[in-house]
């Protein structure tokens, strides 16, 4: 039986790389004050940091309810298909039992994956569903594939303000204060779903360069590992690392994407934080 990929909006995709790999993304929502937006589709990053600069409320995420996994996931069953639901790791968002909940309406015909992981991270996973759905590959085999990569896919960011991480409660709060205290700028890694710090500086351009090498470090063969790139409304910051990245890649890569992070990510990370996603293809 043909399999369809659905995600959570957290991967991150443009509306034109989705369509490519045929995912299907349900929406998170930024709430501010009394409004709230779905990512992606009521509010653009541009409208989202607008409001932002002027807004004296801080806006905060929320998942998806369950209804909306139980419609994305009706459609395809009733097109005919199985479904595969990657979504961002469990210990970030509530998002990931919210589909576990509307996948127990479809017994059989849904798999659930905490990929541990989120943006460019998750949009990795969403992709490597699809191209194994679309070679003939088995809904349960693809579900293992996918659970088979948390032990190598690798997520690191720096972030010029860790503000809205702490304010979200994903960050350690001693970590959180330190780095205000002193104007840190920590250099942090995922960790089975849980942001770490993996060292900090005092100048963000310091971290940002230290991160590649953190983020390149111990991988033998980056000829088979895909990378994705994102930043939050800094495009420029994007490019750079795309270049310092691709000069370090002695063996080239699978592949190397840059992309905008969304509204629902910015809630959480502030303003031109960067990150860099990869994972082994094999």
């Amino acid at each position: 039986m043909p399999v369809s990929v659905v995600t959570d909006s957290t991967c991150d995709m443009s509306r034109e790389m989705a369509a490519r790999y045929g995912v299907v993304q349900v929406p998170l929502f930024v709430i501010w004050g009394s409004e709230r937006f779905r990512d992606g589709i009521d509010i653009t990053m541009e409208e989202f940091h607008r409001r932002l600069m002027n807004s004296k409320e801080n806006p905060v995420s929320e998942p998806p309810p369950v209804d909306d996994f139980a419609a994305a996931f009706q459609k395809e069953i009733a097109a005919g298909n199985e479904v595969i639901c990657p979504t961002i790791g469990s210990k970030l968002s509530k998002t990931f039992e919210s589909a576990c909940a509307a996948a127990r309406n479809f017994p059989g015909k849904v798999e659930v994956v905490d990929t541990e992981t989120f943006s460019g991270g998750l949009a990795l996973h969403a992709m490597l569903a699809s191209e194994l759905a679309k070679s003939g590959v088995p809904l349960p085999e693809i579900a293992a594939r996918l659970r088979s990569k948390l032990a190598t896919q690798r997520g690191n960011m720096v972030l010029p303000d860790v503000t809205f991480l702490g304010r979200s409660g994903r960050l350690n709060k001693a970590v959180v204060s330190l780095a205000q205290m002193m104007r840190l700028s920590p250099i942090l890694q995922l960790n089975h779903g849980v942001a770490e710090s993996a060292t900090q500086t005092n100048d963000f351009e310091k971290s940002r360069r230290q991160l590649i090498g953190i983020a390149l470090r111990s991988l033998a063969d980056t000829s088979k590992i895909r990378f994705m790139i994102g930043t939050v409304d800094a495009p420029e910051l994007a490019l750079e690392f795309e270049k310092e990245i691709r000069e370090k890649l002695i063996g080239g890569c699978e592949s190397l994407t840059v992309y905008t992070c969304g509204p629902t990510v910015a809630v959480n990370s502030g303003p031109r934080a960067c990150a860099v996603f990869s994972m082994p293809v094999g």
